[in-house]
Order: C-alpha cells, then sequence, then structure tokens
C-alpha cells in the first residue's frame, strides 16, 4: 500500500502538488476527482481491477453503519493503518 501511495504521490508532484504525504493521502480519500484521476492513471499502466479493489489498494476505508438501530461512536487514533480506540454505543 505504502509504495502504491508513493507512485501516486510523486506522479501528483510532476503535475504540480506541492503539499505533503500526508495532505496528498487525506485528499485522495476524500475528494473524488483525485481518486477517480489516480484510479485512471494506474489503469493507464496496466492495473485492470475495480475502482473498489484500488480503494482497498491504498488504504481507502469506507465508513458504514452496520447497524443502523444501535449507532456507535468510535474515538482513538489510526496508526500504521491500524484504528487503535474504543467504541461507545449511542443510547437514544
Amino acid at each position: 500500500m505504502e509504495e502504491v501511495l508513493i507512485d501516486l504521490y510523486n506522479r501528483a508532484q510532476t503535475k504540480g502538488y506541492k503539499k505533503s504525504i500526508e495532505d496528498f493521502t487525506s485528499t485522495l480519500y476524500t475528494n473524488d476527482n483525485v481518486l477517480n484521476d489516480m484510479y485512471g492513471y494506474v489503469q493507464s499502466k496496466g492495473y485492470n481491477k475495480s475502482i473498489n479493489d484500488f480503494e482497498n489498494l491504498i488504504g481507502k476505508k469506507k465508513k458504514r453503519n452496520r447497524n443502523t438501530t444501535n449507532p456507535s461512536s468510535r474515538y482513538g487514533i489510526t496508526f500504521g493503518g491500524w484504528f487503535i480506540g474504543i467504541t461507545r454505543e449511542c443510547k437514544g
């Protein structure tokens, strides 16, 4: 994953991107235009899997509420791709 992000970051820099790799990664995860542009780039380099597979490859996690009748809140930090924290159930 990290190698792919570095490659994508290097490509962004050749197109004029000036911010840090952390800022780039955050933008990649939150901006669909950037995500789609980078997906098109990897496809042009021979990547032939779906965009969902690409999102998994770069470490983008989709936030889902699997239990809508008992929502929860997550508190913590992300370290090395792992979430370290607690989940608190919200009582209605």
